[in-house]
């Protein structure tokens, strides 16, 4: 009967040490399972960073690429409208000179010269700006 019971628990024994080094085992997996997730964040998180960057440099990228664009509309358009004012003016010169030949030639009875009448356009347009 004593061989019966060391046999016994020699098999209890035995069954004792394969459930530890099944619980070892499962504790490996399972360590290696949580490293594993873990390197995954780890290189999920670096590709969203790394992303995030290049995004934010292209978007500032463009910005200055966009900015410089407008910056030479601007520009353009700003010498256009220079042109345009500097052609408006001489025009308004024109008719003021025309317009005041006709007036004085019915004011006074007889015609002025066109520089005579130039002159006096003159003296009254550069005298307001001054």
């Amino acid at each position: 009967m004593v061989a019966f019971y060391q046999d016994r628990q020699e098999r209890i024994d035995d069954d004792l040490e394969k459930a530890e080094k099944l619980k070892q085992d499962a504790e490996a997996v399972r360590e290696a399972y949580e490293k594993t997730v873990a390197e995954g964040r780890n290189q999920a998180q670096e590709t969203i960073r790394a992303a995030s960057e290049k995004m934010a440099i292209e978007a500032a990228s463009q910005h200055e690429t966009l900015t410089a664009k407008l910056k030479a509309q601007t520009s353009e358009a700003e010498a256009r409208i220079g042109a345009a004012k500097e052609r408006a003016l001489a025009d308004i010169r024109t008719v003021a000179t025309e317009v005041t030949q006709a007036a004085a030639g019915k004011l006074i009875g007889r015609d002025i010269s066109e520089a005579d009448a130039e002159k006096a356009v003159a003296s009254i347009l550069d005298g307001e700006r001054h």
